[in-house]
């Protein structure tokens, strides 16, 4: 069965604004859900990388605060994501150097045209994983 990342209408909505209000710098941040193919909330990060017109970090604090509030409780880390605001629809080789999270899936937002593109961190790479908009979520 191929994995799929279903993304919350509020989550979808939530990636994009947050994208458009930060360009023309990269947003970030993390996505929450019930199991690894659901996306019920976005939690943005502050881009806290040196160059972010060009590249993202998520917040350390942030992140960590995620991983304690998701041990043991009933959602988890699905996984991250960020933006390209001039419309890159691929993962860049920095992207790729900076997956960690084997298993987790990588969003990422273009911003023109607006396009959401997937990716499953195997190590080495993204392994691609449609994207879609539960409505009934």
């Amino acid at each position: 069965m191929t994995k799929v990342l279903e993304l919350a209408p509020r989550v979808a909505h939530e990636v994009f604004e947050h994208g458009l209000e930060a360009a023309p710098h990269e947003c970030c941040g993390i996505l929450i859900g019930p199991n690894e193919e659901q996306a019920t909330e976005a939690l943005r990060s502050e881009n806290v990388h040196e160059n972010p017109r060009t590249e993202y970090e998520i917040d350390p604090e942030l992140l960590y605060e995620a991983v304690e509030r998701t041990d043991g409780s009933a959602v988890e880390i699905v996984g991250f994501y960020h933006s390209h605001p001039r419309g890159y629809a691929a993962f860049s080789e920095t992207d790729v150097g900076r997956g960690s999270w084997a298993g987790k899936t990588y969003l990422l937002a273009s911003l023109a045209p607006l396009r959401f593109l997937g990716g499953v961190w195997n190590g080495e790479g993204f392994d691609e994983v449609p994207v879609r908009v539960d409505l009934e979520a």
